[in-house]
C-alpha cells in the first residue's frame, strides 16, 4: 500500500542457484491503481568463472498516474558489474526501449501534446558506488553513494538523445540515545541534445526543437526528495498545474530517526527537507522546504514507511501538508 498508488499487489519468484549453477534469477509482477510492472531478470555473480558479474533483464512497466498524458515501456538491459573492493563496486549497463505516450488531453500543454507517439530509446550507463553502512535495514553509521552517468543516442542510435547524470549520497551518524542522523543530498541534471522534432510556433511556422522525454526528466515532490509536496509538485509545472518534471534537481534531507519500542522493531523521525526541480539555473531559489514526524517499522510483512510532511510555504495550487505511506519497500 503506499499514498500515491493506493492498494499495489506484487508477486514474485527469485532463485539464488538457479538451475545448480549459482545464477540469481527473478521474475515479478505489481498491480497497482495507475502502474503495471513486469520484469524478468537473470544474474550470474562469476561470469566465466571470473570475479565479474553479468545478467539481464526483460521488463514492461506502464504508469498511468498523471491525467494528462500515460506512458509505456517495453525494453530490456545487459548488465556487467565488478566488486573492486569490500565496499567500491562498478555497475555498466546498455538498455534498448520502446516507450509509447499516449491518453494525452487535449487541455494538456503544447509541451506534453508534443510528447505523443512512440519513441525508441538507446542507451548506456556506469555506476560507480560505495556502501560502508553496518547494516542494510537500520544503518547507525556508514554512507552509501553512488553516480548514475547515462548516454541516449548519438552512436548509439534510438530516437532519444540526452546525456543524464545524477549523484546520491547517505550518510549515517549514531547519536546518544540510540538515535541515528541520516544526512541524504541529491543532485541531477539531464541534457538533450542533436535529436529534433519539428513543431509549428503560435504563428504556425515550422520549428525545430531538441527532444527530452518527459519520463526521462526528475520529478521532485514526494516521499523520496522533498516530503510535504505531492511527487512532482517541487518542480516545474504547465498552466494547468500539472507537474511536468525538470531538467535539473537539488535534493537535500535531515533526519533524525529515534527508538520508540525496541522490542517490535518501531522507530520515530522528525525531518526537515529542501530542494527542488527546475529547467534553468536562474530558477533554483527560491528552494522548496517540507518538515515533519514519521515512522519506521520493520514489521513482519515487510518495512512500513510514513510521513506526514508540511509545505512550509504552499501555493494557491499546493496542498498544505501531505501524508506519504508506503510498505513493502525499503527507503
Amino acid at each position: 500500500y503506499s499514498s500515491i498508488e493506493s492498494m499495489v499487489g506484487t508477486a514474485s519468484i527469485s532463485d539464488k542457484n538457479l538451475f545448480g549453477l549459482g545464477y540469481s534469477g527473478v521474475l515479478k509482477f505489481s498491480l497497482g491503481a495507475y502502474t503495471q510492472n513486469f520484469r524478468l531478470g537473470l544474474t550470474d555473480p562469476y561470469f566465466l568463472g571470473l570475479p565479474y558479474s553479468a545478467g539481464f533483464d526483460l521488463y514492461r512497466e506502464v504508469n498511468e498516474y498523471f491525467t494528462e498524458y500515460s506512458y509505456k515501456i517495453m525494453g530490456g538491459d545487459i548488465r556487467f558489474g565488478k566488486e573492486l573492493t569490500d565496499t567500491i563496486r562498478i555497475n555498466l549497463m546498455y538498455k534498448l526501449e520502446n516507450v509509447k505516450v499516449y491518453n494525452v488531453s487535449d487541455a494538456a500543454s503544447i509541451y506534453v501534446q508534443e510528447q505523443q507517439g512512440k519513441a525508441t530509446t538507446s542507451a548506456i550507463s556506469v555506476v560507480p558506488s560505495i556502501d560502508t553502512r553496518d547494516d542494510y535495514f537500520n544503518p547507525r553509521r556508514g554512507t552509501q553513494s553512488s553516480i548514475f552517468i547515462q548516454n541516449a543516442g548519438g552512436i548509439l542510435g534510438g530516437d532519444n538523445y540526452f546525456v543524464k547524470v545524477l549523484g546520491s549520497t547517505s550518510w549515517f551518524f549514531p547519536m546518544p540515545l540510540n538515535m541515528t542522523l541520516n544526512l541524504r543530498a541529491q543532485a541531477g541534471i539531464v541534457t538533450p541534445y542533436g535529436s529534433k522534432i519539428s513543431v509549428l510556433d503560435n504563428t504556425g511556422a515550422l520549428q525545430y526543437k531538441e527532444r527530452l522525454p518527459i519520463y526521462e526528466k526528475f520529478y521532485v515532490g514526494g516521499i523520496t526528495t522533498v516530503r510535504g509536496f505531492e511527487y512532482g509538485m517541487a518542480g516545474p509545472t504547465d498552466v494547468y498545474n500539472e507537474a511536468i518534471g525538470a531538467k535539473k534537481m537539488v535534493v537535500f534531507n535531515t533526519e533524525l530517526i529515534f527508538p520508540l519500542a525496541r522490542e517490535i522493531g518501531l522507530r520515530g523521525a522528525v525531518f526537515f527537507d529542501v530542494g527542488k526541480g527546475f529547467d534553468n539555473w536562474s530558477k533554483m531559489f527560491p528552494l522548496r522546504v517540507g518538515v515533519g514526524p514519521g515512522i519506521r517499522w520493520f514489521s513482519p510483512f515487510g518495512p512500513i514507511h510514513i510521513d506526514i510532511g508540511f509545505n512550509l510555504s504552499p501555493k494557491k495550487h499546493e496542498k498544505g501538508h501531505v501524508i506519504d505511506f508506503t510498505g513493502g519497500t525499503v527507503y
